[in-house]
């Protein structure tokens, strides 16, 4: 008969059944949102914001 050390007490389950199973790949980060770009800095518009009449007119009824 061969005699085995076994402690009494309490023991770490050992067979396949109770092992955690290893661990699946992380899945990839979110990816990140595209940007847009207008077609770089814009241009101011060739003829101008504004009309010197609109602007005129615009501080003569503001009062200034």
């Amino acid at each position: 008969m061969a005699t085995k050390n076994t402690e009494e007490g309490c023991a770490t389950p050992k067979h396949d059944g109770c092992r955690i199973s290893v661990a699946a790949a992380c899945p990839p980060p979110p990816r990140k949102k595209r940007w847009f770009s207008c077609g770089g800095q814009k241009q101011p518009p060739k003829n101008g914001y504004f009309r010197s009449s609109e602007i005129d007119i615009f501080f003569a009824s503001c009062g200034v």
